[in-house]
């Protein structure tokens, strides 16, 4: 889904009022949230991994039991789900080894759509027009609850087995995967290793992966491409895309330099300290890597703890109320700020 979607309304249901600064009580296990945890955890409130999935878990078993509203696409991301559905079918290939990413992809599979993975290829075909008979489509379509011309079914080509994986629900794509694979009058589960006969007839063994793609739009909303694939080569783990991994790592910076500016504000006796969300590459490249108290070049490849790789200043000192924000920040050497202090 993408930032107006499922995952973005989950963060937003899960997340409280205030984020978590270290020695808060865990809402799962009572324990202590470490000052280190991640930032996901300590906006959440929880300790560890394993008590943000239990978080995760009573949360989904309250919509469950109707205790919570479930959730419910926006106009907006319905908007751009249609107008992705109504794209033309394409094939999408395995790209070469040198390429930024293994794999072309769109926002979500359509009708048409063939996923090339290593020379084998899927294609995606509304399940009700599956080339099979018997009752082995039949109780998939039971099973899945919806109208069967909106369940799509996942095709390998060279060995026939197949699967289902999204419904339309109202132009929006929703998860919906069977959870085994059909191999001729066999069911396989799809976390296992597929046996098929090779064309040149001999055995070959090929994985179903459910593919997680995570990516950013030409809007910089980020989304997920989730779909089925057949290949010889497993995939068990979500990959990012190069703008995704960019995206990332730009809040990451963003998240640290405002979280350094409030703990020395907080140390300073301000509680709740505001800072503006600069990304402190945004700073280096505004001030032409250049040094603002020496005046000398600051090298990019440099990196901590080097004495003279790139820092923020703020021109006027945290300790005489200086703000977080572009116009009080300026590039600086790590040894240049050292020795400026609160001057």
């Amino acid at each position: 889904m993408d930032s107006h979607g499922y995952w973005a309304w989950m963060d937003a249901q899960l997340k409280q009022p205030k984020r978590a600064t270290g020695g808060e009580s865990c809402l799962v296990c009572t324990g202590t949230i470490p000052a280190n945890a991640h930032w996901k955890h300590r906006d959440r409130h929880v300790c560890s991994s394993h008590c943000n999935q239990l978080l995760i878990r009573r949360w989904k078993r309250r919509i469950t039991r109707g205790e919570v509203e479930a959730f419910a696409p926006t106009d907006e991301y319905v908007t751009v789900a249609r107008r992705s559905a109504a794209r033309q079918p394409r094939l999408m290939r395995t790209l070469p080894p040198e390429s930024p990413f293994p794999y072309e992809y769109e926002r979500f599979p359509v009708v048409g759509d063939v996923l090339e993975r290593h020379g084998h290829h899927t294609v995606y075909t509304p399940i009700a027009e599956l080339p099979y008979e018997g009752t082995l489509v039949e109780w998939v379509m039971e099973d899945a609850g919806y109208p069967p011309e909106r369940t799509l079914g996942a095709i390998h080509l060279e060995s026939g087995a197949w699967t289902s994986l999204f419904v339309d629900v109202e132009g929006v794509l929703t998860r919906l995967h069977l959870g085994q694979v059909i191999l001729g009058d066999c069911m396989v589960s799809s976390h296992e290793p597929i046996q098929m006969i090779a064309a040149t007839g001999a055995p070959a063994t090929i994985y179903c992966n459910f593919e997680l793609f995570r990516c950013v739009d030409a809007e910089g909303c980020d989304y997920t491409w989730e779909a089925l694939a057949f290949s010889p080569a497993r995939i068990d783990t979500a990959l990012w895309t190069p703008e995704f991994a960019q995206r990332s790592e730009k809040r990451d910076r963003i998240n640290r330099a405002r979280g350094a500016y409030r703990a020395r504000m907080r140390a300073l006796g301000v509680d709740d300290p505001e800072a503006d969300p600069v990304d402190p590459h945004d700073i280096y490249v505004r001030d032409g890597w250049k040094c603002c108290i020496c005046g000398g070049r600051v090298d990019p490849s440099l990196s901590w703890p080097d004495p003279w790789v790139a820092t923020l200043d703020h021109v006027r000192p945290v300790s005489r109320g200086g703000a977080h924000a572009q116009d009080n920040l300026a590039t600086a050497h790590w040894v240049c700020n050292l020795i400026k202090g609160n001057s």
